[in-house]
């Protein structure tokens, strides 16, 4: 059977004339007449349209191998993923959406809405980080105490957590600032004096090594102006 012959099959297994069936493809009689009798031959893009239209196998119109028409899809949303190739992520995004309740959808909308406008505003950039460094020369030698406090805390617990036994499984400490500009602390004499203040009073609270530190820096200052 040619594929004439197979068009024509379809036409009347839907029971349509050839006005009718052009009409459905946005075709006109005399064309259809003429795929029937074979005189003419349908472009590809018109089997496509005509596999859509009518649901029909493209290997069956094309070369009469297996059934005349497609299984029909159990939902509209079978169909939906059908006509367009959906991937498994967006067939459960679109189910699950479309069975929200109402006012659960329009959070979602608002949710979107507003991300949109923040960016389309201009006072947020989509790729720029949301925690910019901070230059280390520009903090004063206070933050700085603080910093090297909080560095030297850090590592404590990064210790404790391989000694301890009990420690919960992947515990980490607290994230690190980013800086830019900071020097090697463990390079720098004023640092090292630090460490050195803080190692002696690790038994004593935080509190007293920061005034610790404090006093060195003060120390410092008064050695400077004498």
């Amino acid at each position: 059977m040619e594929l004439g012959s197979r068009i024509k099959r379809l036409r009347k297994e839907l029971d349509l004339t050839q006005a009718e069936f052009a009409a459905r493809i946005g075709s006109v009689q005399n064309t259809v007449t003429g795929y029937e009798s074979g005189r003419r031959n349908p472009s590809t893009p018109v089997i496509s349209l005509i596999c859509r239209e009518f649901n029909v196998r493209e290997e069956w119109l094309r070369d009469g191998t297996g059934e005349m028409f497609k299984d029909k899809p159990s939902s509209a949303l079978d169909a939906l993923s059908e006509e367009y190739g959906l991937s498994n992520a967006a067939y459960v995004m679109i189910e699950k959406f479309v069975n929200l309740k109402p006012e659960a959808q329009e959070t979602i909308f608002n949710y979107v809405r507003e991300v949109a406008a923040a960016f389309q505003s201009g006072e947020v950039s989509p790729s720029a980080p949301a925690s910019p460094a901070t230059d280390f020369t520009k903090l004063s030698i206070e933050e700085k105490v603080e910093l090297y406090r909080r560095e030297l805390e850090r590592e404590e617990e990064t210790k404790d957590n391989k000694n301890n036994p009990y420690a919960p499984a992947g515990s980490v400490p607290n994230k690190s600032i980013e800086f830019v500009n900071k020097p090697d602390v463990r390079t720098d004499a004023e640092t090292l004096e630090l460490e050195k203040k803080y190692k002696k009073s690790r038994s004593n609270p935080v509190s007293k090594t920061i005034s610790s530190a404090s006093s060195i820096t003060k120390e410092k200052g008064e050695k400077k102006h004498a």
